[in-house]
């Protein structure tokens, strides 16, 4: 089904480039709703708009203004999404009210696969993909990420999955949704804000060209599902994989003697460990944000119509 005219808006300038063939990355905009403070959040954002421009793609943010889904937030739209304080997180679950409300939203991932796919992008560029949640199966919590990608075909560069789940139960899941995992220039999967988790990874490479490959071949077989290519934070901008293990354990024993629970979690826990970790932890997040979305621009290029080799091309 279509999403009405009404609801939906795609910026001309990515309705331009989309319709040429050119390459074109999606940016979800959670993380200036709820994911990093103000004015760092939309600071940030423009700043990845710049690398996706820079390497010859276009940046297409998107998120919910005044009720209306975009694709492709102007700088002042990105801004005011970061600064207002009644902003709603917009998932799968909540996205069709935050619309129907005429509020503001900064789109999860989940929710921007989706939107991605309406708007016939391929390349999403995120942080880290939600996954299952350490307490599973005492607490079902799994996040609505990994069905959205078993469902969404599109190329997605992240740093792994956020350092607060279990890892090796997301991978497993991953798998049995049909979700490869390509590892950047690693054979370990990153572990967000740590460039290692110690879970080996089966497929790597440092090829777009070999990515774009892949895609279109799984694309080709399976049709539906996402392709997930995972690259480390910088080891000089990373958090050691011990470290994080212990801060997250402290912020955990914060949360549970502040009975803060369901999506308020992953917030607090975020926050704290970047308090405790003395901004590195932040830090970390800035750098693979930017890293990702580099690498997620010259990918595009080469699923692009104008980079096809003449065989791929008929």
């Amino acid at each position: 089904m279509e999403i009405p005219n009404d609801y939906f808006r795609i910026d001309p300038s990515v309705a331009g480039a989309i319709r040429a063939g050119r390459p074109v990355v999606a940016l979800e905009s959670a993380l200036l709703s709820h994911g990093l403070p103000s004015p760092t959040s939309w600071e940030t954002v423009c700043e990845l708009k710049e690398i996706v421009s820079g390497a010859g793609a276009t940046p297409a943010v998107i998120g919910v203004v005044a009720g209306k889904i975009r694709v492709g937030l102007t700088n002042q739209e990105i801004r005011a999404l970061a600064e207002r304080e009644d902003s709603s997180k917009a998932n799968l679950g909540n996205l069709a009210q935050v619309v129907c409300s005429g509020k503001w939203g900064g789109t999860t991932v989940s929710a921007t696969l989706r939107l991605a796919c309406r708007a016939n992008i391929q390349v999403l560029a995120t942080g880290g993909i939600g996954g299952i949640h350490r307490q599973f199966p005492g607490r079902f919590d799994v996040s609505a990420d990994l069905s959205a990608l078993s469902c969404s075909p599109l190329v997605v560069t992240c740093s792994g999955m956020k350092s607060l789940l279990d890892l090796p139960k997301t991978v497993e899941l991953l798998e049995t949704l049909g979700v490869p995992i390509i590892g950047f220039g690693t054979q370990e999967l990153p572990a967000f804000y740590s460039p290692r988790s110690g879970l080996r990874l089966t497929h790597s490479t440092t090829s777009f060209a070999k990515i774009a490959r892949v895609a279109r071949c799984h694309w080709a077989l399976s049709g539906s599902s996402a392709l997930l290519v995972t690259i480390p934070v910088s080891e000089e901008s990373g958090v050691d994989f011990s470290e994080m293990e212990t801060l997250l354990a402290q912020a955990q024993e914060e949360a549970d003697c502040q009975k803060i629970r369901g999506p308020h979690l992953t917030p607090f826990l975020l926050e704290r460990m970047d308090h405790l970790s003395g901004g590195r932890c932040l830090r970390a997040n800035l750098a693979l944000l930017k890293n990702n979305a580099a690498v997620a621009a010259e990918i595009s290029r080469f699923l692009s119509f104008s980079y096809l080799l003449p065989s791929e091309a008929l």
